[in-house]
This record gives C-alpha cells, structure tokens and sequence, in this order.
C-alpha cells in the first residue's frame, strides 16, 4: 500500500520529483544457497532476500524445478519444494521486488540425500577410523565409502580474482582429488586437486552468470558431479546505456526489468503486484521523498585474509564479547563472523587464537543472541563453516589447540542443531560427531587437559539429538533422527565410556557418568530391538567398572540417568522393578536420610533437611528467614492480608541444605531429580493439589569470610511471593510478564536498596543501552541475568520508591486466577512511568558508586553461582525434571 501512494500520487503530480525518488531507490540483494534434502517428502525453507532501504519485498520464482514442484510465498520467501521423481539434484531460481526495482536472480540448489533401502539395519562393528586423515587408501577395504561433493552458490561483486574452496568429504578419512568435470565459460578456472581451493578469473564483465562442475575421489570412488554457480553481480562493472523502465503488468509478474534511469511521464495504471505487509521482520517506511545519501552496510562475500576481516568481526577479536552488554545483533554481525571462521579454517591452522576466539564467540551468540532472528542463509553460512572447520587437516589430532577447535566446533554446532529451519542440512555434522566419539577412545586423549571439555561437550551434542529432547520430537527433525541411528551413536558413545578415557586420568568418572546419561537420552518409546541394545551398553559399562572406589555413586549415577529416565516411559516396568529383574545388582537408590541426615524445625512453616549442620548456623538460618518473613509481609500486607492467594495448599516449605556445591552437583539430581547447574533452585510443584511439598534447594558457601548458605534470602522470597502474591503454579500468568517480576521481587527484598553489585553492572552499560520500562516488564528467562535478575530488581525499586499504590495493585492484580487485570495494569504502568523512569534509572545509576572490576566478578561466586537462566523457566516448576545435569569435567588449571 505503501508503494501504491507513492507511485500514484507522485509520479502524476510530481513528474520531477519522482524521477528524484526513483534515482535514491537501490535495487534489493539476493543470495543463492545450496541445501540438503531429504529425497521423499516435503522440503520447506527460506530463501534469502534483503533491501538495503528496508522496504517490503516480494519473492517470485524465476526458474522453476525440473524434478519437483516448487511453491514460494511471495511475502515471506517461505518456500515448499516436493519432488515429483527420483533425482540426486535439482534447483530453482528466484528474485525479489521492492517496488520499483527488481534484484538480479539467484539460485537455490537442492542435493538430496541418499535414498534408504529397505534392507535391515546391521550392528556390526565398524573398522576404526584412522587418527591421521592423510593416510594412504586400503584398495581392498570392501566398505568403503563413496566421498560426497557438495554444490554451492557464490556471488562476485568485483572484477578481480575470486578464492574460494569447493565442497567436499569422505567419511572413511581418505585423501580426496579434485577434479574439474566442466569448466567455466566466462573466466579461467585454477582448481588444486589436493585441497580443493580454486581461483576463479572473470574474462567478461558483461556476464551475469558463469558455473562450473566438479567432483573428488577417494582413490576407489568418486563422487557425483556437483555444480558450483557463481553469480556475476559486479559493482565495477563497465556501465551499459541507461533505458527507460518498464513497468511490470500484474497479469504477467514474470517479466518486468530493472528500472534504472526512469523519465519523468505518466506512469501505466498497472503495478505488480506487491505484499500488503512488511517481510523479512522489517515494517517497511514510506520511501523518501528526496534522495539518501546513506549507504547501507552490505554483507561481505568472502575473505582473503585477516586484513579483509569488517569491524564486526574486528570488534569480537579486540572485546570481551561474552556479556549481554556486547552488541551481539548489530548488523551483519553472525554473517561476518561466520566468514572469518570458513577463511581461517581454509587457512588450516588449528593453533591461530583468532579461531579459537570466533568459535567461542558463537558459544556467546548461542548464550545472549537469537538465532531464530538468523536469516535462514546465514545459518546456512555458519553451518559451511563449521564443516570447513571439520576439513581441518589437525582436527583429529591428539594436540591441545585440535583439543579447543573441537570443543568450539561442538558447542558452536549446539546452536544450530535447535534451528529446526535448516534441520537437512545438519546431516553432516553427525558424521563428525560420530568420528569425534571414535576419536576420543584413543590412548593418550586424557594427556591434553583440553580435550575433557572437548569430550563433554560433544556427550551434550549426543544429548541435544537425544529423542527425548524438544527439537528431536519436532518433524523436521525425521531424518537426523534416523542418521543417529545409522551413525551408530550409540555403540560409539558406550565405547568411549569404557575406554580409559571413562576414568579421566585414572580418577574422575565424568566421562563415564555422562556416556551413561547420553545412552538413556538415546532410548526410544517404542523400538524394543534398539532399546535392547541401549540397555546392553550402559549395563556392561556399569560392571566394566567394579573396580571404581565409589560404587555407590557409580550405581546410583546409572539408576538415575538410565534406568529411572528411560522406564519413565515404559508403561509395563517401573524403574525399580527393571533394577530388580533387568539390571540385578548395578543399582543403587540413595535414600534421603542416608545423605540429609539433619532436620530441624524453624516453625509451623519452615523446616530443614541437611547433611550437616551446627545448632548455631540452623538458629542462624530459622532468625534470618524469620526476618525475611516479617519484611515481607510487611511490605505486602495491604494487598494480601498475609492469606495465601486461592487453591494454595503449600502450608510450609523444606529448606535442603547441601554442605558444599560440590555435594549439591553430587546428590541433588540423584536424590530429587532436580538441575544442579545453577546456585539453588525453588521448586514449588504444584500448589493446588494436597501434599504437594515445595522444597528449596541450596548449599553452604565456607569459602567465603563469612559462612553463609548461598541465595538463602533469594529463594526464601521465591516461596513467599508464590504463596502470596501469585496466584497458581509457576507459569500460571505469562512468563514474559512475570519473570520480571518474580526474580527481580527476589533481588529486591534480598538485598533492599544496598546491592552494590547488580548497580555497578547497570553502570558498565551505555544510556543507549539501557533497558527501558516495557523491555524489563517483558522480559523472559532467556535474556541473559542482568535482565531478569539487576535490571528487574531495578524495576522494582523504582514502583516501589514512587509509585507504591500502583506497586501494591499489581500484586493484587497477580493474586486473581485471570490475568487480564494484571496486564491492563501493568500496560498502564508502562505508559504513565515509563519515561520517568528511565530519568529516574540514569539518576540512580550515576549517583551509584561503582566497585573495581576486581571485585565485580569473583571467581568463587560465579563459579558456585553459575545459574543457567535459560532452565530457570523450567527449575522452578515441575515435580520432577527428566533432564537434569550430571557430572562435569574437572577444571582445567
């Protein structure tokens, strides 16, 4: 509608004018992509299109399939592929619109899979793979494996020589020779046959397209032929004879060209046809009425060396980027990064910090960034990158640096396995994972001290494509489920579990207990003959190791992460039944008592269960509660009369106490199948039903100058305010409404207006930066701890200091079963204090005084209070968790 007004109302009464208007408009961006697919079945994804002004685009194929059929929605550039016949490749091309200039087109190559037999599946052991990946080729090694080249798109915008690489692996680790099948028409072509790093040298500016075909050889096989197209977008290009523009018909979308010098005459009454709302997540202004002078940041094609590298990436070398005040969503800022991490791995040295750094950067991204905001393409782009990463010639070595590439390349890899959007293209990456865990069996692996992260994290890639986990339950997800399978994850992940790397360095089972906890992520609900095997491997592991000091541990670590998850969801066998009949003596089940042997009565409402405490720090414990107690009640009398809110029947509360973090990571998930990877947890279950009993989870600090049990006051106002102030169970009113509230209620009644700690964190942001009123109302677990714990307990202070009727309404509000009222207040909060607030929080801020940044972060504290907000959303509401953590590595010194 927007472009409508313009060009009717402007172009007739404005002749001049509008020529004016169309000289400012830049023509939109397209990149083409290369995606694997599966050969049966509906393919959906994006294509990638941008505007450089942000105006609404329309998507419109160019070239259709030839083996399929192909739908593309033209507003959202979601497209359907489904294939019509069996074929190994196929493609289509699309371009975009923005109203008065279409993009140049740009293909979208689609490599499918290869299609399944119906022949049995085999469990057979596999040969072991080589360590070396430049060993010579075996000529008579019967399973061998065809090496699998890939097609790609890539687009040049200068008339310069382009380097890149082709595509490709072998699974059995041969040595690869490339080859050129057919060569470029328009440009010379240099291809190394060992590395498959190619220049590309244009010959004619006045192409628009040139492609070439390649594939490699393994020494007894050779791949398919794969195409490599390259878009010829060249902005050096020597100019051509302007022509007046031609408008497009709506009966005919296919055919109007560019625009690019118009004349000023009345325009035909015939548009194409546009969306009627903005696309790619952008609202789309009214073009402006006189020509820019801006000039938008592009996104980079390529590297060439670290000199090339744009400032994104520059800034994430040069900063501490693993904090939520880094800028991680400027523009371009995953795409570039991406492309550094494809040049350095190119570049081979698995010892170039910058790698390691940009790997670990991506470790951030997944922490404080939302990859769902991602352009489909620029997954696509990481993900190539990560593969380069893999094509590393030391990435399967026993060396420290491999060891830190590895764990980069997994915890990177975690991300993208949560994008269901490109869920085909990940196939790859179980292949490495598979090899991973082969290679991590070897003698001598515990000698680098970095490989016992590089080995846990790549375990926690085995769970996130466990089929119990969210993404694996998703349809995308088929077939990466069935290559878990096919790469036999499972008999590799019981390998590595009884290989000396299951006792890290003779003494730490970390390994073990997690090889355990992956094999019962593994379990399916109805596979009888797979979970058989399942049950075979984590059983053997447990007697393979009769000989650990700890058998309890060892024995209840297997009842819980094994036995007790995967008959959850067997309906014909309990968990104890299965360790009497099915797993005899390999069981153990710590009682409660045996661990918490100390309890201790505070009052009708508090009770204490501990491992050991004396009578002075349990009198300690029930007086500051106590206190607690009475500031609470006190601040929120006139709203709750100090009755619990309706259907509450959470009478009293019991406090655990471990006596370190240590033995909270040890017992708790064993004892109440609750998360330890946090600084205590609130559980309140489920207050409407009778007998529920809401327990709070902490540990004691004597690490610190004073004794104390960490988060005490905290959590205590967790259990107060969900008996108080809320009304049902956790989650009950929308957690993008209340997250703020809970946990910043939490910080503020702990530490009142004296918490030195959270305000000099605010003060480390710009005012730029700063969150206002409505962003800490609607805040979500997954927005990083300054959100949800400093900015929140800043919110609080603020209603409570100036506006306290208001404050004490909202409670009131969050009493009632409906939460309609809650909203409308908290809305109307937002609109009248809104800009108040943000005057009043730069004016606390700067009178605020900051603490050195020595003092800031102590090691100790953030070790022991290492609270993954992301599961926090979960920690604090169910009975039981059937995810919960277990063993880590130790740490490196």
């Amino acid at each position: 509608m927007v472009h409508k007004s313009i060009s009717t109302v402007l172009l007739v009464g404005l002749s001049q004018l509008s020529v004016a208007v169309w000289a400012a408009n830049q023509a939109p961006e397209v990149r083409g992509q290369s995606e694997t697919i599966r050969q049966a079945g509906k393919h959906q994804s994006w294509v990638w299109g941008q505007d450089p002004e942000g105006q609404t685009l329309t998507f419109e194929i160019v070239k259709p399939a030839r083996h399929g059929k192909v739908t593309l929605d033209p507003k959202l550039g979601r497209y359907t592929y489904e294939p019509s016949q069996s074929t190994d490749y196929d493609e289509f091309s699309f371009r975009v619109f923005d109203g008065q200039q279409w993009s140049a087109s740009a293909p979208v190559q689609l490599n499918f899979t290869v299609k399944q037999t119906n022949k049995p599946t085999t469990h057979t052991k596999q040969p072991e793979q080589p360590t070396n990946p430049k060993h010579t080729n075996n000529t008579n090694n019967s399973n061998n494996q065809a090496p699998e080249a890939r097609g790609q798109a890539e687009q040049l915008t200068s008339f310069a020589p382009h380097h890149s690489h082709v595509w490709a692996q072998d699974k059995d680790r041969d040595q690869m020779t490339f080859q050129v099948v057919q060569a470029p028409k328009h440009g010379k072509l240099k291809l190394d046959r060992k590395t498959g790093r190619y220049t590309y040298t244009p010959q004619s500016n006045q192409a628009n397209y040139d492609e070439f075909k390649f594939q490699v050889s393994d020494g007894q096989s050779t791949s398919k032929i794969a195409t490599v197209q390259l878009m010829l977008n060249y902005v050096d290009r020597k100019p051509t004879q302007p022509v007046s523009p031609t408008t497009p018909t709506t009966n005919n979308p296919n055919t109007p060209k560019q625009p690019t010098t118009p004349v000023a005459k009345k325009p035909t009454t015939k548009q194409p046809t546009e969306p009627k709302q903005p696309t790619v997540g952008n609202k789309s202004p009214n073009k402006p009425s006189t020509p820019t002078t801006k000039t938008p940041e592009k996104p980079i094609d390529q590297y060439r060396s670290k000199d090339d590298f744009s400032a994104n990436v520059k800034e994430v070398l040069s900063n501490d980027f693993f904090s939520p005040t880094f800028n991680h969503g400027a523009t371009n800022r995953l795409h570039d990064v991406a492309l550094a991490i494809d040049f350095l791995a190119r570049n081979g040295d698995t010892t170039d910090g910058d790698l390691d750094k940009l790997l670990y950067y991506i470790r951030a991204f997944n922490y404080y960034g939302n990859m769902k905001e991602i352009p489909v393409a620029d997954l696509a782009l990481l993900n190539n990158a990560l593969l380069a990463v893999t094509q590393m010639s030391d990435f399967y070595t026993n060396q420290e640096s491999a060891a830190a590439v590895q764990e980069g390349y997994v915890v990177a890899l975690s991300g993208l396995f949560r994008q269901a959007r490109i869920a085909e293209q990940l196939l790859s990456h179980i292949d490495v994972v598979a090899q991973l865990l082969t290679h991590f069996q070897q003698d001598g692996i515990s000698k680098i001290k970095r490989h016992a992260d590089s080995i846990f994290e790549t375990l926690n890639i085995v769970d996130e494509l466990g089929y119990h986990s969210k993404n694996m339950r998703e349809t995308a997800y088929k077939s990466v489920k069935e290559k878990v399978k096919q790469a036999n994850l499972a008999e590799r992940v019981a390998k590595l579990g009884g290989s000396e790397q299951g006792l890290w360095q003779g003494k730490d089972a970390f390994v073990l207990f997690n090889a355990i906890e992956a094999l019962g992520n593994l379990y399916l609900r109805d596979d009888s003959d797979w979970n058989k095997q399942l049950d075979n491997y984590a059983a053997n592991l447990v007697r393979q190791y009769q000989h650990y000091a700890d058998q309890e541990e060892l024995k209840s670590n297997f009842y819980v992460y094994y036995v007790n998850k995967t008959r959850y969801y067997d309906r014909n066998t309990t968990a104890e039944e299965a360790c009497e009949k099915d797993f005899s003596g390999l069981c153990h089940i710590y009682k409660v008592d045996e661990i918490l042997p100390v309890e201790h009565t505070c009052s009708s409402t508090l009770k204490v269960k501990a491992q050991e405490l004396t009578t002075a720090q349990l009198g300690y414990i029930c007086s500051e509660l106590k206190d607690m107690e009475a500031t609470f009640h006190q601040k929120f009398t006139s709203s709750t009369k100090q009755q619990p809110v309706a259907d509450d029947y959470n009478s009293n509360l019991e406090l655990v106490i471990f006596d370190s973090p240590d033995d909270w990571h040890k017992y708790g998930g064993v004892l109440f199948q609750v998360s330890t990877d946090n600084g205590g947890i609130y559980i309140e279950g489920d207050p409407s039903k009778k007998g529920n009993q809401a327990r709070f989870y902490a540990y004691e600090r004597h690490d610190l100058s004073e004794w104390q049990v960490w988060n005490l006051r905290h959590e205590y106002v967790h259990y107060l305010d969900s008996r108080f102030n809320q009304y049902g169970r956790f989650g009950h009113h929308p957690l993008q409404l209340t997250t703020w509230w809970a946990e910043g209620l939490a910080e503020y009644m702990a530490h009142g207006k004296s918490n030195k700690r959270g305000m000099s964190v605010m003060q480390r942001y710009t005012p730029a930066r700063r969150p206002g009123f409505t962003d800490i109302a609607q805040t979500s677990y997954d927005q990083g701890d300054d959100m949800v714990y400093r900015w929140s307990y800043l919110l609080h202070w603020y209603l409570d200091e100036n506006t306290p009727t208001q404050y004490l309404d909202l409670a009131s509000a969050l009493r009632e079963k409906d939460s309609a009222i809650y909203k409308e207040r908290l809305g109307k909060l937002g609109e009248h204090f809104g800009d108040k607030f943000t005057t009043w929080r730069d004016s606390k801020l700067t009178q605020s005084s900051p603490m050195i940044a020595a003092d800031l972060y102590v090691a100790s504290d953030l070790q022991a209070a290492t609270i993954s907000h992301k599961r926090d959303s979960l920690a604090h509401s169910p009975l039981q968790q059937r995810r919960y953590s277990t063993a880590r590595p130790p740490r490196r010194n």
